[in-house]
């Protein structure tokens, strides 16, 4: 087929979504319309969410609702609603469970259609408020790296931290903080407003304070298939599978590439394999569940090994009552396709850190609690029982949606304990120096008897 003849159609709707989200912004919000999404956000809670208890005291919750459906008595525009209802992700304690953007990728993409852009540097916030550049925005190394941010525009980095961890989603203030150094320069815009340039004072080591000013730089553009896959085969009969993703939206890519992948680690005779999921933040079980699970599981496995879910009528089955709350376990066992030829008899090391979540949890509790693979890195972060089902409920009058899920999946073990992720083989993993935790992963493999 040819993709040209689709051109006028994908532009026109390219165009119309990048207006729809300018005008968006600058629409009026009057009280009435805040109080009412305000409503909207409770009541959509109560009918999709199995157990609000589950990551947020409920009573706080309330508490919170009412103080911020009286915060508004003049209009307002839909960056200040979020800076308002914002504030509730902290207390909400998962990432799948937000007020947010519908769409912060397109909200930056419509930035830069109108000659607009955020600020120049990747940096990374730590949970006390530190902030550190790690690159350029394109990701591209600078000598600025390490650097410490003092200020921006005469605004002490701390205090620009604490606006923004204030309104962060995630599990816990260190995944907030993660969350918020792959986002920062989007949600600076949201918080301070579009800037043309920035004058930023940092702090280097040996060279002390300075002030820069630096023009504002277009978003990062979407990640290419080879940015987010790869796989490097190394000395010593090892090679690292990078998989920074589980939504990509070709799923026959991602078949195609481990089907290859597999079949090379036989070819070179690879027999210690290490999985790099440090960065995937989720995505389709699909991806994994057919993708990488039949050339590591050798029994049956289940993904989980029980739920609880908020009956909702659009995922209603066939005697189901809407609004009700089901317990149950998870029957349905994956057969091991340990026959097939790819299959990979090694070691399997699967590495994570700060940005694994979701999808990748349940990948990385199926491998260590059947014993498939050694779960190595950093965690702490987010927790092992995961929510899941998203649904994305539109606020009419802020613009914003509120993202619920709709049920909560305990892992296949049963154990509730520990909370959080947890590797097998903690190792400190640099922000700064990614490599440096693959290879204390590959000394601490070689030092093995």
């Amino acid at each position: 087929m040819d993709a040209c003849a689709h051109c006028p159609r994908w532009i026109f709707a390219l165009l119309l979504a990048l207006f729809s989200t300018a005008a968006a912004a600058h629409a009026s919000i009057s009280p009435q319309q805040w109080r009412a999404d305000v409503a909207a956000i409770r009541s959509g809670i109560a009918q999709t969410h199995p157990d609000v208890g589950f990551s947020v005291d409920p009573q706080q919750l309330d508490r919170k609702l009412d103080e911020l459906a009286t915060s508004v008595r003049s209009p307002i525009d839909r960056d200040q609603a979020w800076r308002r209802l914002a504030t509730l992700n902290p207390l909400l304690a998962d990432a799948h469970f937000c007020v947010c953007f519908d769409d912060w990728r397109a909200e930056a993409a419509a930035l830069a259609s109108r000659g607009g852009g955020l600020f120049p540097f990747e940096v990374q916030v730590d949970d006390s408020g530190q902030i550190v550049v790690r690159a350029t925005v394109a990701g591209r190394a600078t000598p600025l790296a390490g650097a410490r941010i003092v200020a921006i525009d005469g605004r002490p980095a701390r205090r620009i931290a604490a606006d923004l961890l204030a309104r962060m989603h995630g599990d816990t203030p260190a995944f907030r903080a993660a969350l918020l150094s792959r986002r920062f320069g989007f949600y600076f815009w949201k918080m301070y407003g579009q800037r043309a340039q920035f004058d930023v004072d940092i702090d280097i080591e040996r060279a002390g304070r300075q002030r820069l000013r630096v023009a504002a730089a277009r978003p990062a553009s979407a990640p290419r298939f080879d940015d987010e896959f790869g796989l490097t085969l190394l000395p010593g009969n090892t090679a690292v599978l990078r998989v920074n993703t589980f939504a990509w939206p070709e799923k026959q890519q991602v078949l195609d590439f481990t089907a290859a992948s597999f079949r090379r680690l036989g070819q070179a005779a690879v027999h210690t394999l290490i999985i790099d999921i440090r960065a995937n933040g989720g995505g389709n079980d699909d991806q994994w569940l057919d993708g990488l699970m039949p050339y590591l599981a050798d029994k049956p496995f289940r993904f989980a090994s029980g739920y609880r879910k908020k009956i909702i009528e659009k995922y209603r089955d066939a005697g189901e009552t809407p609004g009700a709350v089901v317990d149950g376990p998870i029957d349905r066992w994956i057969a091991p396709q340990s026959g097939d030829p790819l299959f990979f008899r090694g070691q399997t090391y699967v590495l994570v850190g700060r940005g694994t979540y979701s999808s990748a949890i349940l990948f990385s509790n199926v491998l260590q609690d059947f014993a498939f693979a050694t779960i190595a890195g950093s965690g702490g972060l987010a927790r092992a029982q995961q929510s899941g089902g998203v649904q994305n409920l539109a606020l009419a009058h802020t613009g914003l949606v509120l993202a619920v899920p709709r049920f909560i999946l305990r892992r296949p073990s049963g154990a509730l304990a520990p909370a959080l992720l947890t590797p097998d083989l903690p190792l400190a993993d640099d922000p700064l120096r990614p490599q440096a935790v693959i290879d204390a992963l590959l000394q601490t493999i070689e030092a093995q008897p």
